[in-house]
């Protein structure tokens, strides 16, 4: 992993922007991120990763958000989606599309429950969020709003009975510093968006295999877009052991 920050900011001196880069559990083995993520977010890239399974679930909560994968979640979901064991997708193992149907519809349950980023992400990376019933997803007898939701709209589960100061259920609106959430992502780890996403490194990696052991050693380039990032930055995947490029690039569209 030494050599993966270089990489990344070689990538970013050549190209003036850094897009998103996608990494393997080698990278997310730190939970403050502070050896690589929250580097290249400074870069302005979007890090896209899986999580390891002492990073699934709840480590607490700030400021009355509870923390999941993560992602700030609303102090009225039920503890019973605190954890959703998850479903991992290898080189060498596919699970049963069944298995992950059903997990991902439970990421989905639960996402009713997420705060949701409201902006783009600030420079020092820092992420304004909306608390989900303000935004529309869920009843919540804290927020009046919510009672004009049209039927069938979700109710909180388990709403707190008052608003506690400086929490996320005393404003619409809540900021979280980087190092708070050093683990979140642009869409919900689990989700079939995120999954969507993520499964672009398979492609490279697939490129790779065809290249030979040498190859699969390198970080690797590559130019696709998964509609949240447009123009000519960099895009990388990063995996193996991590030594800079040759200068190798593939385009996958």
């Amino acid at each position: 992993m030494a050599m993966g920050p270089a990489c990344v900011g070689d990538a970013t001196a050549k190209r003036g922007a850094l897009g998103d880069v996608l990494m393997d559990r080698g990278y997310t083995m730190s939970n403050d991120s502070k050896d690589f993520i929250l580097p290249v977010r400074a870069l302005g890239g979007e890090p896209i990763f899986a999580l390891r399974d002492n990073q699934v679930g709840s480590p607490g909560t700030i400021r009355g958000a509870v923390i999941i994968d993560g992602r700030p979640y609303s102090p009225s979901m039920p503890k019973k989606l605190h954890r959703i064991k998850q479903v991992k997708h290898t080189e060498t193992y596919q699970p049963n599309p069944d298995v992950v149907a059903k997990y991902e519809a439970a990421i989905k349950a639960r996402s009713v429950y997420a705060l949701v980023p409201h902006g783009a992400r600030r420079p020092n990376g820092a992420q304004v969020y909306m608390c989900p019933a303000a935004a529309g997803k869920l009843r919540c007898p804290l927020v009046a709003s919510s009672a004009l939701l049209a039927l069938g709209t979700m109710p909180a589960a388990n709403p707190p009975a008052k608003a506690r100061p400086d929490t996320v259920c005393s404003s619409k609106f809540r900021n979280f510093t980087a190092e708070e959430l050093p683990l979140s992502q642009r869409h919900i780890f689990g989700s079939t968006a995120w999954r969507k996403s993520y499964s672009r490194r398979g492609e490279v990696e697939r490129h790779l295999g065809h290249q030979g052991p040498l190859a699969r050693e390198h970080p690797t380039r590559f130019d696709t877009r998964d509609g949240a990032r447009e123009g000519g930055a960099a895009h990388l995947v990063l995996t193996g052991k991590h030594q800079p490029p040759s200068g190798r690039q593939f385009r996958a569209q």
